[in-house]
């Protein structure tokens, strides 16, 4: 006996998603998604090489810049993330609001 399954049509495939962010519209919303998920993975890997940096350069008093801009990095990393999360929230109940008042998307397409 075969028994095939089929996902509701509100469920979002992976490929869907980036298909979905890839044609939708850019709104304040999804640009600051889309910062703050970049940035906040990106930031403890540079300020991780700053740091680094700091460490094998003389610890003269022009240097303390440096252990500053890495620790700024790593203090950011968690703030960014969360803004970056924070919009995805929003995009996904203004998404819901729009399916339940029957559009696919803001711009009425099914």
């Amino acid at each position: 006996m075969v028994t095939t399954h089929t996902l509701p049509q509100e469920v979002a495939t992976p490929h869907s998603a980036i298909r979905e962010l890839i044609r939708g519209e850019w709104n304040w919303k999804t640009g600051a998604a889309a910062f703050g998920l970049a940035a906040g993975f990106i930031a403890p890997i540079i300020g991780s090489i700053v740091t680094v940096i700091s460490w094998f350069r003389d610890p003269v008093w022009h240097h303390v810049f440096l252990h500053q801009a890495g620790t700024t990095l790593f203090v950011l990393t968690l703030p960014l993330l969360i803004l970056g999360a924070h919009c995805l929230d929003l995009l996904d109940n203004d998404k819901k609001q729009a399916i339940e008042k029957g559009y696919e998307d803001d711009l009425g397409r099914n």
